[in-house]
């Protein structure tokens, strides 16, 4: 698969991160980028945040210079991040965002143009019980029957993982005013034991009656599960066709309904099984190598051949975001962390696959 890199940002003193983003299409037909901006020399995920945008108006092949587009001051936190994109169904442009609480929960924020110029930022109202919801970049949707819909993995007030509820089911009735959960929980089949469970989860509706889940595990694989009742309950999880170090994945359906997938499929890929359990732990490496795109032509049911986008072994690759341009590219923007801490954005634009 050819492709080229049209983005890199490297770390500073005052810029520490730029990560976990979403691509948009403006009102004139630029691309937007919408993404994490950290604005200190903290790397955490806590640390203080904004939501920053660039554009492109080449199909992603040269990108502006960035601006903020929503500041966590604003909101009187410190933290807020995961871009996500969706348009309002009045055509006004609209970014998802989530907001890290002073008391240790989560709400989400978005912020709203009708120029792609002027940006307001506002909350949204969270009906649902106060905790700590993670909903990662890009994972926002709208449902054949008009609904915004989102997973989010369910912790306490904290991001303690022994402490997961599992994951819900994220709606919104109004046009994303107010969210609240579908329904009930979905869970591992199994007792984890104070260990991680399901995490980062994303959605893709597969038909009127068929959204597919699948979130990150310990347990080498993506795992999945479905529900035919829009999220109010979930078939059982199970272990998923990717296999997977603990990395999210990432789906977007194309212009030809054909489904493609971002992901890190270590420990099934070019012999690297030895690369996981204990040896993670005497090394810098996660499994999160090589980021590999991947295409399913019939709704899901088989997928084709891996197709890497970046293979170098001690460096960290993930939170993929993806993008179709008009000129038949494939935009893939992901955070690259080698050791030290060192955390550049990325942006690669691919070619079109078909297998």
């Amino acid at each position: 698969m050819n492709k080229k890199i049209v983005l890199n940002i490297e770390p500073t003193k005052e810029n520490s991160r730029n990560s976990e983003g979403s691509f948009f299409r403006g009102l004139n037909g630029e691309i937007f980028y919408a993404y994490s901006r950290y604005n200190s020399g903290d790397f955490s995920d806590h640390a203080s945040c904004d939501i920053a945008l660039i554009c492109s108006k080449d199909e992603g092949e040269t990108w502006s210079d960035f601006r903020l587009i929503a500041r966590a001051v604003d909101f009187e936190v410190k933290n807020i991040m995961c871009a996500s994109a969706l348009p309002l169904n009045d055509g006004k442009l609209c970014v998802y965002f989530l907001i890290k609480e002073n008391n240790g929960t989560t709400t989400i924020g978005r912020t709203i143009s009708c120029d792609g110029v002027n940006f307001e930022a506002e909350r949204c109202i969270c009906n649902m019980p106060e905790a700590y919801y993670v909903i990662e970049n890009d994972r926002f949707i709208r449902l054949s029957d008009g609904r915004i819909a989102a997973a989010a993995a369910k912790y306490g007030n904290s991001i303690d993982v022994t402490t997961g509820d599992g994951l819900a089911g994220i709606v919104s009735d109004n046009d994303g005013r107010e969210f609240h959960i579908a329904g009930g929980m979905c869970r591992l089949p199994f007792d984890r034991q104070g260990s991680i469970g399901l995490e980062e989860p994303e959605i893709i509706e597969l038909s009127e009656n068929c959204i597919w889940i699948l979130a990150r595990s310990m347990y080498s694989y993506q795992y999945q599960a479905f529900s035919y009742d829009g999220m109010k309950t979930f078939t059982a999880a199970e272990p998923s066709v990717f296999s997977s170090p603990l990395s999210p994945i990432s789906l977007k359906r194309l212009s030809d309904n054909s489904i493609i997938a971002a992901y890190n499929p270590i420990p099934n890929f070019d012999g690297r099984a030895e690369l996981v359990g204990d040896m993670l732990m005497e090394k810098f490496w996660s499994g999160r190598t090589p980021l590999v795109l991947r295409i399913s032509r019939d709704n899901g049911n088989t997928w084709g051949k891996l197709h890497p986008i970046e293979n170098e072994r001690n460096v960290d690759y993930s939170y993929p975001a993806l993008f179709e341009t008009h000129d038949g590219g494939i935009l893939c923007a992901y955070w690259c962390v080698s050791e030290g801490n060192r955390c550049s954005m990325r942006i690669a634009k691919c070619e079109r696959i078909y297998d």
